[in-house]
């Protein structure tokens, strides 16, 4: 009998128990404060790349605000000829607004030219005109890496294929020339 009166009371302190926590929404703590915080503001960074014609300086964002891929016209140095080549250039900048670093990997991908033979080369940041002088010499490469705030220029060779009629020199054309920008 005497285990059944001990059970009896211990179930009713256990329900005074949370019966007076409830009352006064109670804590264990010795105080308690709610203090209200003010938070900061967090901005995303935005993955920023600008295209301008080597010369003129007229920059324009790789993509636009709808996602769309940038066209640049570039003003080859001359007419395209079998015998003669022509030079342009695209200097291409990491304008990211990201708080540390934000390094990136730019390309000249494939050029869809038909009868003209596209060639590219990474030169100098502070070239100001393409010439013939840029594709002098073995090797060269058209990619480059691009940190924060850095820039990098690609030279263009232009000129018609040895088997493309002889109608085509001196004529407009248009091609389009992919440059592919990779976050590192």
């Amino acid at each position: 009998m005497r285990t059944k009166t001990l059970l009896k009371a211990s179930a009713l302190l256990a329900a005074a128990v949370v019966l007076g926590l409830l009352s006064v929404q109670g804590t264990y703590a010795l105080w308690s404060r709610v203090v209200p915080v003010e938070a900061g503001t967090i901005q995303a960074a935005d993955f920023r790349v600008t295209l301008a014609e080597v010369g003129t300086g007229a920059a324009v964002d790789m993509v636009d605000a709808f996602g769309a891929s940038a066209l640049l016209p570039l003003r080859p140095s001359g007419l395209v000829s079998s015998t003669v080549p022509a030079y342009a250039g695209v200097k291409v900048s990491n304008v990211t607004n990201a708080g540390s670093d934000f390094a990136v990997r730019t390309r000249v991908g494939q050029a869809s030219a038909g009868d003209l033979v596209v060639k590219a080369r990474a030169v100098p940041a502070d070239t100001t005109s393409c010439g013939a002088v840029d594709f002098t010499g073995a090797g060269g490469t058209a990619e480059v890496s691009l940190a924060k705030d850095a820039s990098a220029v690609f030279c263009f060779q232009l000129a018609l294929a040895s088997t493309a009629p002889q109608a085509l020199s001196g004529t407009q054309a248009k091609i389009t020339v992919p440059i592919i920008v990779d976050q590192l």
